[in-house]
């Protein structure tokens, strides 16, 4: 399943990530991200208005098939052109326990599901 509108030819990532898609609200008032994998250490985001590496920003997002949004504070760490606007790497700087909890079991059921493979057909 290939949601990324990008290919990333170099992987940089130390902690396990998983692919989703799913609205991400900049607190500090740009218009929203959208995100393509997230995982304990950041996001991989898009969006019209590119934040340049090294700017800080504010967000607010719920994981799929959760209740609670998470507030984090990221890093940009690469801008990169797409298809439909600008990619950038985020990095988390302040991610409450709860919340890396809470990605770690979303990033950990994702990956359970992906081994097991396709249910079979009755």
């Amino acid at each position: 399943m290939d949601t990324l509108p990008f290919q990333d030819t170099v992987e940089r990532r130390h902690k396990p990530r998983a692919e989703v898609v799913m609205s991400i609200e900049d607190l500090d008032g740009g218009p929203p991200l959208l995100a393509h994998d997230v995982g304990t250490g950041g996001l991989c985001v898009t969006s019209l208005l590119p934040r340049w590496p090294g700017m800080h920003l504010h967000v607010r997002f719920k994981l799929p098939c959760t209740h609670r949004p998470i507030r984090a504070t990221c890093r940009v760490v690469d801008l990169f052109q797409t298809p439909c606007g600008s990619g950038m790497s985020l990095q988390f700087l302040a991610l409450s326990p709860k919340a890396e909890l809470a990605i770690l079991r979303y990033v950990g059921g994702i990956w359970r599901v992906a081994r097991r493979g396709p249910l079979p057909l009755s």
